[in-house]
């Protein structure tokens, strides 16, 4: 099998190539001698209020906005102001990490995640890849009852350093914009999200967040699938060994064998995020040919969207913006990796109403095809939306799927 060439967690920036989300833009293009278009994302984010100079509006489908070079720019849902721009960036993308006034790379930031927290929560879930705040939403900030106030107030969230006052204020907006329908995204899920919108949206100067160095990510859709853009989402799944071993072949050209799970995924549809190079992938996102072991082949691949079908809600799989974890990686605990490896449509689904692949993944290998230590920390959305704290704690004892885009603190 091929596999990824990857630089962990490198230092190097990495200057993005892949293709973008059917539907997005990314450059900047000039409309007239004076007004140019730019793009907001997280994922790209619609229905976004934005005043740049003499230019007004929301945004639009795919995020895109109008501005003369040199406007300052606010951007805003209903009362409240999301952040403030002096001046729009040379590529005219607008980032969480611009409006806290922060270098790109730095996804970790504790104020640009509160930004990307927020907007994750209060997405309505209208377009697959993309965060649409609905006019309901906007209403329900814009009411009397909400005063004006801005995420960032002199660079802090809010006003003040204490993370616990970020995140309570943070979920009483989420809450009044979504009338309760929607909880709080959780910092560590933003993140990852985040980094995977900004992929899509080929922005630049993100350094150290994909460790990957030879163009091999891409977007998988319609573009360049045969099965209608379909792929399974197996970050919320959990996994059981089969007995037997799947091999892979790390970035030193060794191959490595490790324990074969069994990951039951949702299929779903829309553009997703591919390692062309890693898993078993043959440097496309084409489907496969079938075979015994994968009578009806399709990809397990990533979404940018915030909100996951998972398996520990009720009913299971339903989508939800659950949240992830950081399991401690304690005991028999381990990390599966599923991202870019190939599965199979199953025949009859265990959960009704839910069509399921079946997912053939490796126990405790890292994105460079080595071994992950015992003991190591890793991040999952599994378990994000159970109903009790030691529901969703107990998703870690069953091996399950970690985030493709693994958080620097789990290492």
């Amino acid at each position: 099998m091929k596999y990824r060439i990857l630089s962990a967690f490198s230092l190097v920036t990495v200057v993005l190539t892949i293709a973008a989300c059917s539907g997005g833009g990314s450059s900047t293009t000039s409309t007239t001698s004076t007004t140019s278009t730019g793009q907001v994302v997280d994922a790209p984010v619609a229905g976004l209020a934005y005043v740049c100079g003499t230019s007004s509006g929301l945004t639009d489908g795919t995020g895109s906005y109008t501005y003369t070079k040199g406007d300052s720019c606010t951007f805003s849902v209903g009362n409240v102001t999301i952040g403030t721009l002096a001046s729009v960036p040379q590529d005219g993308i607008v980032t969480p990490q611009d409006l806290a006034v922060i270098v790109r790379s730095n996804t970790s930031d504790p104020h640009a995640l509160a930004i990307a927290q927020f907007l994750q929560s209060i997405n309505s879930g209208a377009t697959s890849g993309v965060i649409t705040i609905s006019s309901a939403v906007t209403a329900a900030l814009s009411a009397a009852s909400v005063p004006a106030q801005s995420i960032l107030t002199d660079g802090l969230c809010f006003g003040s350093t204490s993370a616990t006052t970020c995140q309570t204020k943070l979920a009483a907006l989420v809450s009044t914009a979504t009338a309760g329908k929607n909880a709080l995204v959780s910092s560590a899920a933003a993140k990852a999200a985040l980094e995977a919108g900004m992929i899509s949206a080929k922005v630049n100067n993100l350094k150290g967040t994909v460790q990957a160095i030879n163009n091999q990510l891409a977007i998988c859709d319609t573009s360049n699938t045969t099965n209608g853009s379909k792929f399974a989402l197996c970050a919320a799944s959990t996994c059981t060994q089969t007995g037997g071993t799947i091999s892979v072949t790390n970035t030193k050209g060794v191959v490595m064998t490790y324990p074969e799970m069994k990951c039951t995924c949702p299929v779903v549809t829309g553009p997703s995020i591919a390692d062309l190079g890693g898993g078993n992938m043959q440097g496309s996102c084409a489907i496969p040919a079938a075979n015994a072991k994968y009578p009806n082949p399709i990809w397990s691949l990533f979404s940018v969207n915030a909100t996951l079908p998972q398996q520990s809600a009720t009913p299971a799989y339903s989508s939800t913006s659950g949240g992830g974890q950081i399991c401690p990686g304690t005991g028999t605990q381990m990390v599966t990796n599923c991202w870019s490896f190939e599965c199979t449509i199953d025949a009859t689904s265990p959960y009704p109403g839910v069509t399921t692949a079946t997912c053939y993944c490796p126990l405790g290998e890292n994105l460079t095809g080595d071994p992950v230590a015992a003991g190591t920390k890793f991040f999952t959305e599994a378990g994000g939306a159970a109903a009790t704290a030691a529901g969703k704690a107990d998703a870690c004892n069953y091996n399950p799927v970690g985030a493709p885009f693994a958080l620097p603190s789990t290492h």
